[in-house]
């Protein structure tokens, strides 16, 4: 299993694990790029200001940088949670 942290900016961050890029809001997963079924899966639950503007930039970066036109997924936060029990990350 290959797993890669990356910082992206003060209290955000993107774990790489078995084909999914997974971005953290603080120590929450707040939305998946999963690799696997081409798909951008993002939370539904409302959380901080601050939280939901990092959502919004994830997804910018996803849409400008990694996969524009992937179909965007909303989920409940269990489903977000599902992706690190799948990847077994801890």
């Amino acid at each position: 299993m290959t797993q890669h942290i990356e910082n992206l900016g003060s209290n955000k961050t993107a774990l790489y694990c078995n084909g999914n890029k997974i971005y953290f809001s603080y120590d929450t997963p707040v939305v998946v790029c999963d690799y696997n079924n081409e798909q951008v899966v993002i939370t539904t639950k409302k959380y901080s200001n601050t939280t939901s503007k990092h959502i919004n930039s994830f997804i910018d970066t996803i849409n400008r940088w990694e996969k524009d036109g992937w179909k965007h997924k909303d989920v409940e936060q269990e489903e977000i949670n599902d992706y690190l029990e799948e990847d077994k990350v801890f």
